[in-house]
């Protein structure tokens, strides 16, 4: 029995090779895409988790002088330019707000 199914694979593989071979290369390509859609939707999801960690901050605190000489909306995220420094009193004041739970100074060049 076992010979006539190897004989019955074999003659059924032989007997139409274009039909075969196009199994084999639409059977490859649907499953390098599996995994290649796979791998691209895991990748992505660690960059978004990679970024949330990143961003941490959910107040962004800076003295009033930065309002008045840059534009404080994208300096985040873009990275837009603003020269400004915050006195260590200031800090050392909004580590005694309650509900601040961190606080980290940041130097961005």
């Amino acid at each position: 029995m076992k010979r006539l199914t190897e004989n019955l694979s074999c003659r059924n593989l032989t007997r139409r090779p274009a039909k075969s071979v196009a199994m084999i290369l639409i059977t490859t390509f649907l499953s390098l895409s599996l995994f290649g859609g796979t791998l691209l939707i895991r990748s992505m999801q660690s960059g978004l988790t990679a970024l949330q960690d990143r961003l941490g901050a959910d107040i962004m605190v800076v003295p009033y002088e930065a309002t008045t000489k840059a534009d404080l909306s994208n300096i985040l995220l873009q990275g837009n330019t603003g020269y400004f420094y915050m006195n260590r009193s200031l800090y050392e004041k909004l580590e005694d707000v309650t509900g601040v739970g961190q606080i980290s100074p940041q130097l961005f060049l």
